[in-house]
């Protein structure tokens, strides 16, 4: 939510390109997926994996973006790779929850509503954000018109996000 804000006061107020702040923000996003996925999944390999991504991925992202595309260039790289890590990982995680000896109660799980809000927005963004420098010179028309529809996925996605935060909290019923 950090980065649509950023994003939009960028645009609003500055008239500038916000493209160097999604270059910026899309690094520190996955980082931070990855690393919340390494706290929920029980897999050792792929939490071996898992680690492993952590260490390397800051240096893939710091050479990608500053050094093959530039800053001010939409990084296509680290953003198809955010959109597939986080899809896949949110899918390790249906799969740990389908073969687990005990039933979760989905209703009250936050781990699964903050997996399907990242799954919902991250498989449709991936072949627009894959193709958006494509796009943006050639169809401008409707890349504005996608963009819109990548708002209400984050607000889908953010809406989820919300919903697992509130089922933990619990209510007494006088």
């Amino acid at each position: 939510m950090l980065d649509e804000l950023g994003a939009f006061f960028i645009i609003r107020y500055f008239h500038k390109d916000n493209v160097p702040w999604y270059n910026c923000f899309m690094g520190i996003e996955l980082w931070i997926y990855v690393y919340y996925y390494s706290f929920i999944l029980q897999n050792k390999r792929l939490l071996a994996f898992i680690r492993i991504f952590l260490w390397v991925f800051p240096v893939f992202w710091f050479v990608v973006v500053f050094i093959v595309f530039g800053l001010y260039k939409w990084n296509s790289y680290v953003a198809v790779m955010e959109c597939i890590m986080t899809v896949f990982l949110s899918l390790c995680f249906y799969y740990q929850l389908l073969t687990a000896k005990k039933l979760a109660v989905l209703k009250t799980c936050p781990e699964f509503w903050i997996a399907t809000g990242l799954v919902i927005c991250y498989s449709c963004n991936l072949p627009f954000i894959g193709m958006f420098q494509f796009l943006t010179q050639n169809f401008r028309v409707l890349t504005t018109k996608l963009v819109g529809m990548i708002q209400i996925l984050n607000i889908l996605m953010y809406s989820m996000f919300t919903y697992a935060f509130l089922c933990r909290i619990n209510t007494r019923k006088l």
